[in-house]
């Protein structure tokens, strides 16, 4: 028989391992923390997006208002420094149930990329997904580079 811990990545079987232990405080303890870890444990997951060769909306914000608004072409070097960017960082997303006041975004069909400093959060239709990244990644993202 095997009593499952749910995680936020799935389950793990636990019985198994406590039934090895011995019934002592030190057993209590690690199961315990075994049990907290699994439930508190991230699900790191691998980003499956690919850019459209569309063209794509890039906005500027500043404190959650919109200040500048452009377009990327998808011929453009813009559009491929952020295929390359994301596709740089495709592993350790972790989900993400929160709203977030948008900074840089980009937004294409079905996708919005929004760049929070040292951040940035992807909504698709897999979900919502953040992970960190350096302000200084994705500085060429500005209406007002000449392209």
């Amino acid at each position: 028989r095997c009593v499952i811990a749910a995680g936020a990545c799935g389950s793990v079987c636990v019985s198994k391992f406590i039934g090895e232990l011995k019934v002592t405080k030190d057993a209590f303890r690690a199961a315990g923390i075994m049990l907290i870890i699994v439930a508190l444990s991230a699900c790191s997951e691998a980003l499956e997006l690919e850019l459209p060769k569309t063209p794509l909306e890039l906005d500027i914000n500043s404190g959650g208002r919109r200040v500048e608004s452009c377009t990327i072409a998808p011929d453009s070097s813009r559009f491929n420094r952020l295929a390359l960017l994301i596709a740089a960082h495709r592993d350790e997303w972790e989900p993400t149930p929160a709203t977030y006041v948008p900074n840089v975004v980009v937004t294409g069909p079905d996708f919005s990329i929004n760049f929070l400093r040292e951040f940035v959060v992807i909504s698709y239709a897999a979900g919502q997904f953040e992970r960190p990244i350096a302000a200084s990644e994705y500085d060429f993202l500005s209406c007002s580079s000449k392209e």
